[in-house]
């Protein structure tokens, strides 16, 4: 089994966490420097971290190149993207 294939698996598992809703947004704590009047200080926050589901990439049907959402060369709807991906899983098994 090639890189791709097992990446692909792994889309497929997260596909299927996304449709069954455990799909949780991860905070994570961010420290940096600010200034305000020449003074300097530090300021811890929360921040929504970067997560395996990228949902903002429409994925083409050779499954590695991607466009972003409402590109004119998707010609599919943003809430249509569950539909395309299970089309790609299908694609894919029929390869397999």
């Amino acid at each position: 089994m090639t890189n791709v294939k097992l990446d692909l698996l792994t889309d497929v598992d997260q596909l299927l966490m996304f449709e069954s809703g455990i799909r949780e947004s991860k905070y994570v704590k961010q420290n940096l420097f600010r200034t305000k009047k020449h003074d300097i200080f530090t300021v811890e926050q929360n921040k929504k971290a970067l997560s395996v589901y990228d949902d903002k990439r429409f994925i083409l049907e050779n499954g590695i190149d991607t466009l972003a959402w409402g590109h004119y060369k998707t010609k599919i709807d943003r809430n249509d993207f569950v539909n395309h991906f299970n089309t790609l899983i299908r694609n894919q098994n029929q390869k397999d």
